[in-house]
């Protein structure tokens, strides 16, 4: 009794430590906080129901851990593409196809903004404020003097970050993903 317990304590220990990996994996993978959540919660599941035997024969927990958490992050992925796959039959009805169709572009309006706050955080930090302060609709010049430099290299860093956060978004998986949904 008392060996499972040591055991049960140090799989909480290793999730715990591994989160931090785990967390960074989902959102390289267009996760989002709560499916982070759900998965070191499922990893944890999926540890404990192991027997203490096999735990005992695993030399590194901590990379077994995180070895647990991609296996079940792909198939929580590929669940989601299932759905997703079947999701565009749907009933005849036309005012439930206008709800669908109003919830759809609502769904896709906060998914493209949170692709772009993502990749707005990947920037410098910077060229970030350069852009939100571009966005909050402050003129070059205020901007200019907030951050030292002269308007016209104000100007080129704001297009050269519009540039890269371009980039950084097209390239996402989500992005590619919404665009495909998009056009089916």
């Amino acid at each position: 009794m008392k060996k499972k317990e040591e055991i049960k304590e140090a799989v909480y220990k290793t999730v715990i430590k591994c989160s931090p990996t785990i967390v960074s994996f989902v959102y390289k993978c267009n996760g989002t906080h709560e499916d982070a959540e759900d998965l070191i919660q499922d990893v944890m599941e999926a540890l404990l129901v192991k027997e203490e035997s096999y735990l005992q024969k695993i030399i590194s927990l901590e990379g077994y851990c995180v070895g647990v958490s991609k296996n079940l992050w792909g198939k929580e992925l590929e669940k989601r593409k299932y759905i997703k796959r079947f999701a565009r039959y749907r009933p005849k009805n036309t005012q439930i196809l206008k709800k669908d169709k109003d919830e759809d572009e609502n769904f896709f309006k906060l998914e493209l903004e949170k692709i772009c706050w993502q990749s707005l955080m990947r920037t410098n930090f910077e060229h970030r404020n350069i852009i939100l302060a571009f966005l909050k609709g402050e003129k070059d010049e205020v901007i200019a003097d907030r951050f030292g430099y002269t308007i016209n290299n104000i100007q080129k860093k704001r297009s050269l970050t519009l540039r890269r956060l371009r980039k950084l978004i097209e390239g996402s998986v989500r992005y590619q993903e919404l665009m495909r949904n998009l056009h089916e």
